[in-house]
């Protein structure tokens, strides 16, 4: 590789985002297997991971990808082992005495029995699934690629029970460059570990809220509204977005009767509610990027080459920090996962095993009011067949879009961005720390997932 002296341009920075969505979260796997399996073997190098940002679900991977930015693709590899062999009753775990005093709370009265964390809220044990996906995951690594140069930055996105506010926990090295105003959302260092994830991944009325330091905090996705701005103020210039989301499909046709019985249903309600807390809210923020990039094209079109440039001084003045355009890959579910997992609960490689108290509760609600659209459902199938169902839709998705995706990860290998001092380097994207240093011993993620 050549290296060309300049004083001021280096390779763009890549922000990894990855949404949440409980159950849903194998289709991230998926999309990333992709990604670092194919798309890297195409390209003929590693893909850059410089900021990686996840909530709820999607902090749970984005950990385990900055642990392991030295060698993604296996850590990918058994994230995909590990769901594919959960069981339903490895993770969900029904707490009777916090759902029963959860109940009395909603009618006014004060708890029963009340265990030490009695007033943090849902019905649901978390330590299994703590156990299963993040007990073993080595957090010590993530200190050790940002000191390496491999990683930039990490956060998770927690809310803050007492204040509603969204709170971000994150890591960044020394060398990274300057943070860029939070506004009204609070920015915290910390060293990530297990809790700040369990914090970020806490679905409220079904996973309690997690203490850190005398604060409750529960999901990050229910007061973050601009999901993709951490990354941003972490120093991504360029950003990849992973969502389980489906897209919105408009096809023109009033919800006719049949449809329309399915509203009073509870469990449709809340699934829906959770869809708008846990999952719409990356949609609006990824819309007012799009109009930022549209705007600032169309201001250099007009305008001339120096648009942006004169933009950013102007805002100078006034105490505003400076805007750019930034690319943006966006890869989301192309079916309803909702659908899926009525479907799956319904098929008769479910039914053929020998129910427990769950499996049989799950069974009900696919035949219920929500069998069309269990988006509720979706969100607690913590299954390994489903997992399957859902990596491979993420593989497909992201075939998909393969051209799309050459297309971005191109750019960036050639994008040169203004920077004080540095290297330019010329030809293909040099990704610090690669190729990665020998080392003994299985990866960081790989030793700790059992297969």
């Amino acid at each position: 590789m050549r290296r060309v002296r300049h004083a001021s341009v280096e390779p763009a920075r890549v922000g990894w985002v990855l949404a949440g969505g409980g159950a849903r979260g194998p289709y991230e796997i998926g999309v990333l297997d992709y990604l670092f399996d194919r798309v890297a073997a195409e390209l003929r190098r590693p893909l850059p991971i410089d900021v990686v940002c996840g909530t709820s679900i999607g902090a749970i991977h984005a950990c385990g990808l900055a642990a392991s930015a030295d060698d993604p693709g296996t850590a990918v590899r058994a994230f995909a082992d590990q769901w594919t062999s959960l069981k339903i009753e490895d993770v969900i775990h029904v707490d009777k005495r916090r759902a029963f005093n959860m109940l009395r709370a909603l009618l006014g009265h004060p708890p029963r029995k009340a265990s030490s964390d009695a007033n943090r809220g849902g019905i649901l044990d978390t330590r299994p699934l703590e156990a299963l996906l993040t007990a073993r995951l080595d957090f010590r690594r993530i200190t050790d690629q940002i000191r390496s140069g491999r990683l930039q930055a990490a956060s998770v996105s927690a809310t803050n029970v007492a204040t509603g506010r969204t709170t971000v926990f994150f890591q960044r090295g020394g060398k990274a460059p300057a943070l860029q105003p939070w506004g009204r959302t609070s920015a915290i260092p910390v060293t990530l570990g297990a809790g700040h994830v369990m914090a970020s991944s806490a679905i409220p009325f079904l996973f309690p809220s997690v203490g850190i330091k005398g604060e409750m905090y529960c999901d990050g996705s229910l007061r973050q509204h601009v999901p993709l701005s951490p990354a941003r103020r972490l120093g991504a210039e360029a950003i990849v977005v992973v969502n389980p989301r489906a897209l919105p499909v408009d096809d023109g046709v009033a919800a006719g009767p049949p449809r329309q019985k399915l509203f009073p249903g509870p469990l449709f309600l809340l699934g829906k509610t959770l869809n708008a807390l846990t999952l719409d809210r990356v949609d609006g923020d990824i819309q007012q990027l799009e109009l930022i990039n549209r705007l600032l094209s169309a201001g250099e079109r007009r305008f001339g080459s120096t648009f942006v440039q004169q933009l950013n001084e102007e805002l100078a003045q006034a105490g505003g920090a400076p805007i750019g355009a930034i690319p943006l890959l966006q890869i989301q579910a192309s079916e309803d996962i909702g659908k899926m997992s009525a479907e799956y609960v319904r098929s008769r490689q479910f039914r053929a095993r020998h129910g427990s108290f769950i499996e049989n509760r799950f069974t009900r609600m696919a035949r219920g009011d929500t069998a069309n659209e269990a988006d509720f459902l979706s969100y607690l199938l913590f299954d390994g067949g489903f997992a399957r169902q859902l990596i491979d839709l993420g593989r497909r998705d992201a075939q998909r879009k393969h051209d799309e995706i050459m297309a971005f990860f191109g750019a960036q290998g050639e994008r040169s961005v203004p920077r004080r001092g540095g290297l330019r380097w010329s030809g293909r994207r040099r990704c610090p720390g690669s190729p990665p240093a020998p080392r003994t011993g299985p990866p960081p993620i790989a030793r700790s997932l059992p297969r």
